[in-house]
């Protein structure tokens, strides 16, 4: 996936940022998401920081 530019001169980034996130929602497989209390129980189950997991139907990115 390409990065998208943060230069909000240019008119076409609302375009950009909404293609980038259409191609996260296509790229995960939400169905197996590991559900887990918080970074430090992800942590422990094995997430890497960047990666995504849930708590409950909530969808979150590992940080620490």
């Amino acid at each position: 996936m390409r990065r998208v530019s943060v230069d909000n001169r240019r008119a076409d980034w609302p375009r950009d940022v909404a293609n980038a996130i259409n191609a996260l929602i296509l790229a995960v497989d939400w169905t197996k998401l590991e559900d887990f209390a918080d970074d430090t129980a992800a942590a422990a189950g094995g997430v890497q920081i960047g990666q995504l997991y849930r708590t409950g139907s909530v969808v979150k990115v590992r940080v620490a």
